[in-house]
């Protein structure tokens, strides 16, 4: 019985082989610039894709030999061919990471990379359960697995020559390299297949267990194979990406340092570069603070870890520069906080009564430390009324106006009152107010906007994003927010809340 090929199918597995082969040399470079867990991940998802993507060519192949009769394939057997691939695409991505690949290991890796993909073929041919068995011819068979040997080895070599290239060339290397291994494996694929023969009676007795168009199948899991691969080689760009823009970073940390240590006229130069540095941050916060914590922690951890290692082989210098990306962690996770507590305030909003004079004394715990380090002297009024809302959002916003009152008194002994009293309509009128710096009124309209700053980070620090959830609290409570100020004169920063959401004690309705 001989049987032909559907050239539209035969097509198709050469370009899943071609795209698993180029996703396999990228993730060579991912594996070899990784450490520790990163490179396991790496190796790990570099092993599968490849492999996948080997078994999916394979199987597309498969699906293109059209026979007579009705075929299938045993999905229990099918599922064990694919094992063969991705154990030997682990083991071939971890050869050719290793720093060095001697002729030995070049070898024994070719060779049981090899086998590997024969065991993957045989198995597959296999799951078709012909009745009678099929028979392959000797010389093919032998041509087969000779061409899987050699295929690997060509595989193994051009993946570890061609994982140091970077930049455009690289990219055009590694696809010519590609459709190298492409051409090699579906070679082997092929040829195996046509050692296959099948006796003229011959019956496929995984037709009853599993029967797809060959068509369809064939197309379905190119296209799943092919967004998974698609998926793989995002997430390696965007590793690649950022491993430079770390890299660009840490060459600019020491330019930088460089350049205030030599020449003081370059401050006015770097001022201007961290300025539009802050704006693209601004910019990317908006979108991916939420996202950033992991990584972020991910570079705190490992800049400590390479301190406690390898502090005195990294010189003052090296140290030096270890402290400025330290330093870049906590003020890029102070901005992050900042901007999650401005995220979180539309989220599980609680809508309960509560003693107001419970959330000022808990944000006035939260500020303890800040209190006793500058020596402030933080009064509170009597604060009777019951308030409906929040209590974990009021609590925030009179942190943060306590907070600010205290950062912007520069003497010593900073003082701050909190006052509260009943407005003509029945409502709240809750004020914060400290003696310092004051505000000029052209800006006190513009204070409340997210990432407006007033002063420089060297005079006062902050991320302009305290008074932007003071704002949004207040307005999730249905209230307003005022200031009054002048510069030199101090400031009070007071809440109004309508008549609705203040619970005031029978008492002092009474003596108001």
């Amino acid at each position: 019985m001989t049987g032909s090929y559907d050239l539209t199918l035969v097509l198709l597995s050469i370009v899943v082989a071609a795209s698993a082969s180029y996703v396999a040399l990228d993730l060579a470079v991912r594996v070899a610039a990784s450490r520790g867990r990163a490179a396991l991940h790496w190796l790990a998802s570099g092993g599968t894709v490849m492999g996948l993507g080997v078994w999916a060519m394979h199987f597309i192949g498969m699906l293109a030999y059209e026979l007579p009769i009705p075929i299938a394939y045993d999905l229990g057997i099918t599922a064990v061919s694919l094992a063969f691939p991705v154990a030997f695409s682990v083991m071939a991505i971890w050869l050719v990471s290793r720093p060095k690949l001697s002729r030995e290991h070049w070898l024994a890796g070719g060779f049981i990379m090899g086998m590997g993909i024969v065991a993957m073929h045989y198995t597959g041919m296999a799951a078709m359960r012909m009745q009678p068995a099929i028979r392959y011819e000797p010389s093919l068979l032998a041509t087969s697995m000779l061409i899987a040997v050699a295929a690997s080895l060509a595989a193994l070599w051009l993946c570890f020559t061609l994982r140091r290239s970077h930049g455009r060339r690289a990219t055009l290397q590694r696809s010519l390299a590609a459709m190298v291994m492409a051409f090699a494996i579906t070679g082997m694929h092929y040829t195996g297949m046509a050692a296959a023969r099948f006796a003229p009676d011959s019956q496929c007795l995984a037709v009853d267990i599993l029967s797809l168009d060959n068509d369809v199948l064939a197309f379905s899991i190119a296209i799943v194979v092919l967004l998974i691969i698609v998926a793989t080689l995002a997430l390696s760009m965007f590793d690649s990406a950022a491993g430079e823009r770390i890299r660009s970073l840490a060459r600019d940390l020491q330019a930088t340092n460089a350049r205030l240590r030599d020449e003081a006229a370059a401050r006015e130069a770097l001022t201007a570069k961290l300025a539009q540095s802050n704006k693209e941050l601004e910019h990317f916060a908006y979108v991916a603070s939420h996202d950033l914590r992991a990584p972020l922690r991910t570079v705190t951890g490992f800049s400590s870890l390479l301190r406690r290692r390898y502090s005195d082989v990294l010189g003052d210098e090296g140290n030096e520069l270890l402290d400025l990306i330290l330093e870049g962690t906590v003020s890029m996770e102070a901005l992050i906080d900042g901007l999650l507590d401005l995220s979180r305030v539309n989220s599980d909003v609680q809508q309960i009564w509560f003693d107001l004079d419970d959330a000022a004394n808990e944000a006035l715990k939260r500020l303890a430390s800040t209190v006793e380090e500058r020596g402030a002297q933080v009064s509170k009024d009597d604060l009777p009324p019951q308030l409906h809302g929040d209590p974990r959002l009021l609590t925030q916003l009179l942190q943060n106006l306590v907070a600010n009152g205290i950062k912007f008194q520069p003497g010593d002994a900073p003082r701050v009152q909190i006052s509260a009293r009943r407005s003509d309509d029945g409502g709240l009128a809750l004020a914060v107010r400290d003696e310092g710096i004051g505000i000029a009124p052209e800006h006190i309209n513009a204070i409340f906007d997210i990432f407006r700053r007033l002063h420089t980070a060297e005079e006062f620090e902050g991320t302009g994003i305290g008074l932007s959830v003071v704002r949004k609290i207040a307005d999730l409570h249905e209230g307003s927010i005022s200031v009054e100020s002048a510069p030199g004169a101090g400031s009070t920063f007071t809440l109004h809340l309508p008549a609705s959401r203040v619970r005031w004690p029978q008492e002092s309705v009474a003596a108001a």
